[in-house]
């Protein structure tokens, strides 16, 4: 039985794309084993995409997640240190890896 939706966020901006996809994957892989359904942000959004319309694409989809999970390189992020106070505002359970 699923736990719940949970936003995982982390730095894809500046990053090497695939490496970043890759630290999402991972984590969407462990969420899963412990029967969470992740929401990936390199699944929302489109890399022509520009850094707002993904902000807003991200920020839309965790407000429908009971749970949020951030990457080790979250705080080197404008965008996540953002999808974190929304999650702290919106009393997200935090998921840690």
């Amino acid at each position: 039985m699923a736990k719940g939706k949970v936003f995982i966020s982390g730095k894809v901006s500046g990053m090497d794309y695939q490496e970043a996809c890759r630290k999402f994957y991972d984590a969407s892989a462990t969420l899963m084993r412990f029967g969470f359904t992740p929401v990936v942000p390199v699944e929302l959004c489109r890399s022509h995409w520009s850094w707002r319309r993904c902000m807003a694409v991200c920020l839309w989809h965790l407000l429908w997640c009971s749970g949020f999970c951030q990457l080790d390189n979250w705080e080197d992020s404008r965008g996540a240190r953002i999808e974190y106070r929304v999650a702290k505002l919106l009393g997200k359970k935090f998921i840690y890896l």
